[in-house]
């Protein structure tokens, strides 16, 4: 990616999948935070919304005027989606030309974030995504600090290249809930995209991890450990998926949430689109919940 070749006058939209709990700090943390970014390259920044509990647009008529805003949500069914289908409404209704930024409800740029992912984007070669970074705390994050490259990009805070996107068909719908920015970005990765982790990008994200009690077990918990076995088997095979059940089990979790999570795996497992051929992982790392587990194919 170059910057000449880049279509100035196209908008930059931001796109962002939200629920009735995040009406409030959208409207008044998110949109002024984006409000106020300065993006030196000229492009002006259109903020898409999708309600992902039903088709209400809870955030409708929210346009400033140097950043339009859309909530597309009376446009789809009134099913409850799962954020990858969120995603990839978006992406479709809004039509990015070259890229997007993908940004979470509990999220918001801090001062030069948008403008610092978009230079990085811009300067290099089959970008796929640049991943912002998050305070103030963020899944443990191994990348190089020469070359930018990470083996994964969280979806919370990102810039996505549009063409990748669409060639590889944007997130899988069956992940529903975690762990479907990991299987992008290896997917992305196995197309001859670039992932990368760009520190100088900061974005502030107040995810429910940090005030999770010890003794409750949250949606994270769940699709983040179903998801694992997802991820396990579709890139690594049977052998991938033996060695996730393995580590699940042997974790300390409830017998009865464990049993919860594999009945769900059965479930969907058919609906996995494998790779024919297991790649060699060997120096890749699979989520888990939180931190990294390494499965080497068998």
């Amino acid at each position: 990616m170059n910057t000449d070749d880049i279509n100035q006058a196209a908008p930059l939209p931001a796109l962002c999948v939200y629920g009735p709990q995040h009406v409030k700090s959208i409207a008044e943390i998110l949109v002024p935070a984006l409000a106020s970014q300065v993006l030196v390259h000229g492009c002006q920044l259109e903020l898409h919304l999708v309600n992902y509990l039903d088709n209400r647009p809870l955030l409708k008529g929210m346009g400033l005027p140097n950043m339009p805003i859309r909530d597309w949500s009376s446009d789809r069914a009134g099913i409850h989606i799962g954020f990858g289908e969120g995603v990839n409404f978006l992406f479709t209704s809004s039509a990015p030309t070259d890229c997007f930024y993908l940004i979470n409800p509990d999220s918001f740029p801090q001062p030069g974030c948008l403008d610092a992912l978009y230079s990085c984007y811009a300067a290099q070669a089959n970008v796929g995504i640049v991943e912002a970074r998050q305070w103030p705390s963020e899944h443990p994050k191994e990348y190089n600090p020469e070359t930018l490259e990470t083996p994964w990009a969280s979806g919370a805070f990102s810039l996505i290249s549009a063409d990748a996107y669409r060639r590889l068909g944007g997130f899988d719908p069956l992940f529903f809930l975690y762990n479907e920015d990991v299987d992008l970005s290896w997917r992305m990765w196995l197309a001859g995209y670039r992932i990368l982790y760009q520190r100088e990008a900061v974005a502030a994200h107040f995810t429910g991890f940090i005030s999770y009690r010890a003794d409750r077990y949250y949606y994270e918990h769940f699709f983040s450990s179903r998801n694992f076995v997802v991820l396990s088997y579709k890139f690594l095979g049977d052998a991938g998926e033996t060695r996730a059940l393995d580590y699940l089990l042997s974790t300390t979790y409830p017998r009865k949430f464990k049993d919860r999570v594999i009945t769900s795996y059965q479930k969907i497992k058919p609906n996995v689109i494998r790779y024919s051929d297991p790649i060699d992982c060997t120096h890749i790392k699979i989520l888990g919940f939180n931190q990294y587990h390494e499965l080497i194919r068998l």
